[in-house]
């Protein structure tokens, strides 16, 4: 006698008879209906089951459902399996915790063991910000139906192992594509943030794509879903972004923007800053580099976690219960992308005062009520740059004619309550999204 776990479904042989024994319900199945994986199929016949298996033709019509080995569960199924494992809390690991297996149908697939932990704190690329992280991250912050309704899934198998999707990015690309076009039609703001297919690019690369123009998006980021070592971090970290609301984004691409603008102008006059030029500009693009993954990063776990604390209840019943340690965490990942309590082309002067030391505060406003960068949280990245007084006095130059230029002021607000507008938004825009899907999407 040889057993086949697929996921809820034991396929039981012999020589003479194969009978469905479905795991949900101890009996063959009647409530869920599989569709055929590509060529591999066990069927059972009605007619065989009742010649066979000796059972009557009305129990055979009303239960023998479950048929086939190889299978693709319902939706209901998906759903329920998802909220089974998204309730699973236990520990962290300093190795990786699950493994890639294949990447098919537009979707990566992972195993894992099912006692083994989830969260992995190695390092995928070393000297990187790339820990693999919890690949369920973005299923907690959509919740089971919209995580299955874009792809992902975690699937019971045979050897206490399970299995794990993730959509890919041209299964996200469709998917939001679908999305989009249906919130549009109903008046309601689409997505703007959109995972797209990269390898491992650089700071400047990453800039160029936050910026690029002429679509849907205030911002597109780097999905390297081809690439085994860090698609784990990628997914775990950055899916769940295309949560965020327009004013997050829209302020978020405004410092962008004003970073390049202040980088052209500094590069105007290389004549007179000198040969290290080059090296203080990538080192200003590789600081809002880091400012966009560690924002965008922390706006999806801070309340994923926070869901997944709470048993999964959404977002409504989940906000009081948030601890201070996370609305900490939810302030300064806003810090990161918004500085909202700046104007964006504070922010970018915040970020040179932070590299260089140099006051520029006290320049601009003179009395130094203005920004304080001090008080501005900022993770250090790389050497404070020393310039010499020559080089100070292009910056101060570039700085003044900077700041000079005409543009529209931006409504101020703290990071903490940027950070509860987003949380306060999200059951409403988790629906909206998940209505414009089909029910069932597969």
């Amino acid at each position: 006698m040889r057993r086949v776990l697929a996921p809820h479904f034991e396929i039981i042989s012999t020589p003479h008879f194969v009978w469905g024994d479905c795991k949900l319900c101890g009996l063959y199945c009647s409530s869920m209906k599989f569709e055929l994986r590509q060529k591999f199929m066990l069927s059972v016949s009605f007619a065989f089951a009742i010649s066979f298996m000796q059972i009557s033709p009305s129990f055979a019509a009303s239960h023998i459902a479950c048929q086939n080995l190889f299978y693709e569960p319902s939706p209901a199924t998906k759903v329920a399996l998802l909220k089974k494992y998204l309730k699973e809390s236990n520990g962290t690991s300093n190795n990786s915790t699950v493994k890639w297996v294949d990447h098919t149908d537009q979707k990566i697939v992972f195993s894992k063991p099912k006692d083994a932990l989830w969260l992995s704190r190695h390092i995928a690329l070393e000297e990187s910000l790339t820990a693999e992280g919890d690949l369920r991250l973005p299923m907690f912050l959509f919740g089971a139906k919209l995580a299955m309704q874009f792809g992902f899934g975690i699937y019971e198998f045979e050897n206490n192992l399970l299995e794990v999707t993730i959509p890919d990015a041209d299964l996200i690309a469709a998917r939001v594509a679908k999305i989009n076009a249906s919130l549009k039609i109903q008046g309601r703001e689409p997505i703007r943030y959109l995972p797209v297919r990269t390898g491992y690019i650089t700071a400047e690369e990453g800039i160029a794509l936050a910026l690029v123009s002429g679509t849907d998006f205030l911002m597109q980021f780097p999905y390297a879903d081809l690439d085994r070592v860090i698609v784990t971090h990628e997914a775990a970290f950055h899916l769940g972004a295309m949560m965020l609301p327009v004013r997050v984004l829209k302020r978020a691409r405004s410092i962008t923007e004003e970073t390049i603008n202040f980088a052209n102008l500094l590069k105007a006059e290389e004549g007179a800053f000198g040969k290290n030029t080059a090296a203080f500009i990538h080192q200003l693009l590789l600081e809002r580099s880091f400012e966009l993954d560690a924002g965008l990063a922390s706006s999806v776990t801070t309340p994923a976690h926070a869901r997944r604390d709470n048993g999964m209840k959404s977002y409504s019943e989940t906000f009081n219960s948030m601890t201070e340690k996370s609305w900490k965490y939810m302030s300064r990942s806003m810090e990161y992308l918004n500085r909202p309590q700046l104007q964006p082309f504070e922010a970018v002067l915040t970020r040179l005062q932070l590299m260089t030391g140099v006051n520029l505060s006290e320049l601009i406003y003179g009395d130094n009520s203005g920004f304080t960068a001090a008080q501005i949280p900022s993770q250090k990245i790389g050497e404070k740059m020393t310039l010499s007084k020559q080089e100070v006095s292009v910056l101060l130059k570039v700085v003044k004619t900077f700041h000079r230029q005409p543009r529209p002021l931006l409504e101020s607000t703290s990071p903490r309550s940027l950070a509860e507008y987003y949380i306060q938004g999200l059951d409403q825009r988790i629906s909206e999204i998940s209505a414009s899907l089909d029910e069932n999407i597969p």
